[in-house]
Formats: structure tokens, sequence, C-alpha cells
């Protein structure tokens, strides 16, 4: 579905019309032919629809004090869409988001909103990649990291040295332990999940810090590096 910000004619547009679709980068929006999107059959696809599944029955149980407490906080706390613009989220938006993130890395789900702020990011400082031990290996900040944080990541590959090529191709990972330290090698994950690395591939991350006990993420972080 496109997301459309009417103006004088159209202003912005990000997403899929008809067989176009629409997105935006540093440099302004731009338009490229899109394909008809295949239909996900991975276990990365089966889990993460296994979890909205649970969850959003979850929803059901919560009782009236509960629905409100999330709707005050969906209506306090809004977010980005795509294009950067502030939206307000539903509380049963905002609980799904939240719980589906504690499922995947199974962590304990929570009935009431966060108290807590999101967590702050673990600055990443270097990445390396070895195709022929497969090894990916992420320096980073762990000083502000405690036994509530994991690392969530999501990878991609690609002989191409343009992100917007890989915007669509990130899965993710299983979340780190618990007060993860630096360096960290994901590589076996990385192998797991998107095949063997080879020479002069690219291999990309999207790291952010999830918080265990509310669901809340940081900053999303991108890095990148070619394998040697």
């Amino acid at each position: 579905m496109a997301i459309l910000t009417p103006g004088p004619v159209v202003s912005e547009v990000s997403g899929r019309i008809g067989g176009t679709v629409f997105a935006h980068n540093r440099g302004g929006m731009y338009a490229r032919n899109g394909t008809k999107p295949s239909i996900v059959t991975t276990p990365s696809a089966q889990e993460f629809k296994a979890i909205l599944g649970h969850v959003s029955q979850m929803w059901t149980n919560l009782s009236a004090a509960q629905i409100a407490a999330w709707n005050s906080y969906a209506a306090n706390n809004p977010q980005k869409n795509r294009l950067g613009r502030q939206i307000t989220l539903t509380g049963q938006n905002f609980f799904i988001r939240l719980n589906s993130r504690l499922l995947y890395a199974n962590a304990p789900s929570i009935a009431l909103p966060p108290t807590a702020p999101p967590p702050s990011i673990a600055a990443i400082s270097a990445m390396s990649v070895a195709s022929a031990s497969g090894t990916v290996s992420l320096t980073f900040d762990d000083s502000g990291l405690t036994s509530d944080h994991v690392l969530w990541i999501k990878a991609a590959v690609s002989f191409s040295a343009t992100k917007n090529n890989v915007n669509n191709l990130y899965t993710s990972l299983p979340v780190t332990a618990a007060e993860p330290s630096s360096p960290l090698n994901v590589g076996s994950d990385v192998v797991a999940k998107l095949g063997t690395i080879q020479k002069d591939q690219f291999v990309y991350l999207q790291v952010r810090t999830l918080d265990i006990t509310t669901g809340l993420v940081s900053t999303a972080q991108y890095t990148r590096a070619k394998a040697a």
C-alpha cells in the first residue's frame, strides 16, 4: 500500500501504485519499476506470522483498564512513518508491536505499556567480513548494555554497494544473548539465514538495541562491509 501526502497535486508518495514503486532517499523522492511480489513462505516469515497471530489474540484478553492504558500510551508516543512524518498508532498497534518483539526474543510478554524510555544505541565503530571463515565481526560500544538488553540484528547480502538495493532484503537474525560484549561474531547466524558468504559480497547489517523487559528499541544503525 502506498502512503500519499496531499499537496497542490501530490507532494509525497511512498509505496506501490500500479507497476511503479515510489520511495525516498537523501536526494528526495524517486520511482522505479516494480515487480510483482512473490508469496514469502520462509521459516522466518512463518515464525513472524505465528507471533503476530498469537499477540493479536492476547490483545482480546486484556481488561478495559489495560486497553485504556495502551490507548493513552499510543496517544502520547507518536511514531514516524516511512516518509518520516509523525503518526499516532492505536493502542492495539503498540501492544502488538512491542509484544511481537518480546516473543521473537523469547522474553515475557507485557500486559501494560512501558514506563521506561527506549534503550540507547550501542554505537558501532567497526565491521569486518571474511568469506573463508564465514566471520561477520561487529565492534560496538557495549558500556551501556545491561542484562535487560540484547541486540536485534537484521542482515542482507548483495554484490551491490548501494544501500537502496537491499532495503527490502533484510531478514532478522536470532537476537543476541543478553548484555552482549564487543566484538561480536554473527557470521554463523548470517550464513544460516542467507547462505554462504562469497568473496567481494557486501554484508549489510541493521542493528538495534532491544529492551527485553519493554519491547522498546533504540534507533537503528546501519553498517556494511565487503567480504575479503
